[in-house]
């Protein structure tokens, strides 16, 4: 870090005023990633073992579609420990990391299948249509309707058909 900084004086100084951008803007896009853009707060060493094995076997479909029972049911503590660790280490409840994974999942199969709204939304384990499109909406800014729409629109755009 100090290295870089360094450079980015060192440029400047110099007159390489581009270069000088150009190692700046690199310095803050790493630090950004870094602090902002990680899954969980601190360092991914840090997080306990059977933690990151919990997170690893929820993000299957057949487990992040059964919810906070199955989460409680593969976790080696007592509900509350999980949640407490979830959200120290991770920065989410567990209702939202779960909700988060079936987001994702129902996003892969707006773009890749042509099952209806309703269907993606029972696939992905949502009981509740209107919760699953309050909660798209939330996320992605938009409907999975419209989601699907432009994403099949990008498709076009970049196939070469």
């Amino acid at each position: 870090m100090k290295r870089c900084i360094g450079e980015v004086s060192t440029a400047f100084r110099e007159g390489r005023k581009d270069e000088a951008h150009r190692l700046a803007s690199t310095l803050v896009a790493q630090t950004v990633a870094r602090h902002f853009l990680t899954e969980h707060g601190d360092g991914e060493d840090d997080v306990p073992q059977w933690l990151a094995r919990l997170v690893s076997q929820m993000r299957r479909q057949e487990n992040f579609r059964r919810g906070y029972r199955r989460m409680c049911e593969l976790s080696p503590c007592s509900a509350n420990h999980l949640c407490r660790c979830l959200r120290q280490y991770y920065c989410q409840s567990p209702t939202d990391f779960i909700n988060s994974e079936k987001l994702k999942y129902s996003l892969f199969l707006l773009s890749e299948s042509r099952m209806s709204i309703i269907e993606v939304c029972q696939e992905c384990g949502f009981a509740n249509l209107s919760h699953f499109y309050h909660l798209f909406q939330r996320s992605f800014g938009t409907t999975p309707l419209k989601a699907r729409k432009e994403g099949l629109a990008r498709l076009r755009n970049t196939s070469d058909f």
